[in-house]
């Protein structure tokens, strides 16, 4: 694993914004005149290269009677052309400093650079920060490579911000965990990886029950993403699978099915499609390219009869379907661009899984849709002033077919970038959080297994995404790109390895199962990120911890809402993962050691049990009238099912009084003896008790 602080003298975590209620009180400033009660006296403050700003002291301050008042009115050519430094700072290298500050803008949004830099400028780290108009106190945990060093705070926004406070301290305080288990955020589908090659090295390996026991058994996974590899020879005048050109792995992926069902029937499987046969897109092959059209129109039609042949050839039906991997981006490999909605050029991503939906709906079992499986949750890679997630995801919300939307997170590809994402990822929740979100593919060579655990925090943290995803599960040796990420690796022999992202997926699948609600538990900065989740029936916690930074950081617990009965934990570090520490005692202050993970898993003598919305299981369907109507799901355990109908999608839900409900050990039957008239369309909801 490459970290920060192995490539960088100066090493920095900026800490996410957190509100406090009053000031904290003073610490021992090593920085002269933090809250320029003395003025701008040891400031330094400039507007150059083009940049106009006006620098005063004010009277709305945080402590004390004055803050920095900055007005921006024009922008200069560079970050730096706007900015207040305060210089001398006599640092100490190898050695960590807190530094905090408050800040606030006229303008939610308003951005300021916040930067430490020796005074030659060869060392610097710097963080944009988006402001609120409230005041907000920052955090950094530094560890500086030279000396004397310059704090200095950069304005690249126009508008009027306000700062005060700027503290410097030696002393790195414990972090305070506080339990509010009242507050829930999403209900967990679980944690698991991608199966879209490799299949065939698993299932004739000398060692498959290995594998499967690795999977199933010790990780514990409850979700995995197949590729649909239907494409028969002369398609669509042949629809028989036979003889394809991937047909070994088209067989070998339904045979993983099946070990998989067998060993957890309760396991999920998306299956997610690259592309449409060459016959249907507009170059005659399956890479690059859109879809074709015919007498000017799009062939959406003939698409869906794709996906009609697809299910009737598929040995199996998954729980979750995506009919587009990426559906903006175009590549060498299996591809197809779509847009959000229908243009001149390309086809729209809305027609297109109404289409599907239409002509699968009626079939005895149908997976839940999700979409649009987006490359990225940042800038739309045809038109940087949009974002991609949103474009895509916005005509999806109008559907109540599909039950969750799906991104992937290929707009993170250097450390820096892990925690600049966090704005797309609250959008996800805040625009979009009336459905369960599925982060269905991610993995990086230039992450190791901590700045992997930090991006899967920060998916639940910030986006409160239900389904993680990674990428590689299962990946080929050698020289195969991406094995430095996989989980396992498999050769051409079948011989396999786990490495350290196995153990890092372990931390999460094993404990935090399908049904867990994640509950409040503040103490989260961009070094520390905790997370909490309660199992269905309220008897166990479960608690992760990343620390990220270059120090090891005090725990103080506030775990006084719940009766603890036992608690231990798990830690992981560079080279020592997943050791299994034992009992531990959380009513005491305990330690995180520097770029660490562990897992707490804490059984309760008291049920906490916050009562959860019903859960909607199963995508809406439509039925024919008249006569007996079933409807099979997967069963999940310790979930209360209800049937429920409407006859026109207005809102006007009614639960199927006296419905048939068998439930099987993996599949639950429900029955309404009572369908007459039509259309009719049923849900299925779920509860757990």
């Amino acid at each position: 694993m490459t970290c920060l602080s192995r490539i960088l003298l100066l090493r920095f975590l900026l800490i996410a914004p957190f509100l406090l209620a009053t000031p904290p009180l003073l610490a021992a400033n090593l920085l002269p005149n933090g809250n320029f009660e003395d003025g701008t006296a040891g400031w330094w403050t400039n507007a150059g290269e083009g940049g106009a700003a006006s620098f005063a002291v004010d009277s709305d301050a945080v402590e004390g009677s004055q803050s920095l008042k900055v007005a921006v009115s024009t922008l200069g050519s560079n970050s730096w052309s706007i900015q207040a430094i305060s210089s001398d700072w006599a640092a100490q290298t190898d050695r960590e400093y807190q530094i905090t500050f408050w800040a606030k803008a006229a303008v939610a949004g308003g951005k300021i650079q916040a930067v430490i830099q020796d005074q030659s400028y060869g060392n610097q780290a710097t963080k944009d920060q988006a402001l609120t108009t409230e005041w907000t106190r920052y955090s950094w945990i530094v560890s500086p490579g030279n000396t004397p060093m310059d704090f200095v705070i950069r304005f690249i926004s126009t508008g009027t911000f306000w700062i005060d406070d700027i503290v410097i301290d030696a002393e790195i305080p414990a972090a305070s965990l506080v339990l509010t288990p009242a507050e829930r955020h999403q209900t967990m589908i679980g944690f698991g990886g991608a199966l879209t090659w490799y299949a065939d090295r698993i299932m004739t390996s000398p060692h498959t029950k290995a594998i499967q026991q690795l999977i199933f058994e010790d990780l514990g996974i409850d979700i995995i993403r197949f590729q649909n590899w239907y494409f028969p020879n002369n398609y669509p005048d042949n629809t028989d699978p036979a003889g394809m050109p991937d047909s070994s792995i088209w067989e070998n992926t339904a045979a993983f099915y099946n070990l998989a069902k067998t060993a957890n029937p309760q396991v999920k499987i998306l299956l997610s499609s690259w592309g449409p046969p060459a016959a249907l897109k507009s170059n005659n092959d399956t890479s690059g390219g859109t879809l074709k059209k015919i007498n000017g129109e799009f062939v959406y039609d003939q698409y869906a009869q794709y996906w009609v042949d697809t299910f009737d050839h598929l040995p199996f039906v998954p729980d979750y379907l995506s009919i587009q991997n990426e559906p903006g981006y175009v590549a060498s490999w299996t591809t197809c661009e779509w847009r959000p909605s229908e243009t001149a050029e390309l086809p729209g991503y809305d027609k297109a899984i109404d289409a599907v939906h239409n002509a699968l709906r009626d079939r005895p079992r149908l997976p839940e849709f999700i979409g649009a499986e987006v490359e990225n949750i940042g800038p739309a890679d045809w038109n940087g002033s949009l974002n991609m997630f949103r474009e895509f995801t916005t005509p999806l919300k109008s559907r109540d077919f599909v039950g969750g939307y799906a991104y992937h997170l290929y707009n993170i590809w250097s450390l820096g970038q892990i925690d600049s994402v966090i704005p797309n990822l609250n959008l996800i929740r805040d625009e979009f959080g009336e459905k369960p979100s599925f982060m269905t593919e991610y993995s990086s060579t230039f992450a190791g297994w901590l700045e992997t655990a930090r991006i899967i925090q920060n998916t639940l943290i910030e986006a409160d995404t239900s389904a993680y995803i990674h990428w590689n599960m299962v990946w080929g040796v050698p020289s195969d790109p991406g094995d430095d990420s996989a989980m396992i690796t498999v050769s051409y022999g079948g011989d396999y390895a786990v490495q350290e992202n196995y153990f890092l997926i372990k931390h999460f699948s094993k404990f935090i199962n399908a049904g867990y609600i994640r509950v409040g538990l503040s103490g989260s900065d961009e070094s520390l990120r905790v997370s909490a989740f309660l199992r269905p029936d309220g008897r166990r916690l479960v608690i992760q911890a990343v620390n990220a930074a270059a120090l090891e950081r005090n725990l103080q617990w506030d775990l006084t809402a719940i009766d603890i009965s036992s608690a231990i934990a798990i830690r992981s570090t560079e080279g020592n993962y997943f050791n299994e520490l034992g009992s531990v005692d959380l009513a005491a202050q305990t330690s995180l050691p520097a770029e660490s993970m562990t897992t707490y898993v804490i059984d309760l003598g008291t049920a906490l049990l916050p009562e959860p919305e019903p859960l909607q299981i199963r995508d809406i369907r439509l039925v024919s009238p008249g006569g007996e109507v079933s409807v099979h799901v997967n069963t999940v355990p310790g979930l209360e099912y209800a049937l429920w109908r409407s006859s026109d999608l207005s809102g006007n839900w009614t639960e199927v009084a006296g419905a048939a409900i068998d439930v099987g050990p993996e599949e639950t039957i429900l029955t309404d003896a009572t369908a007459v008239g039509g259309p009719v369309f049923y849900q299925v909801r779920g509860q757990f008790r």
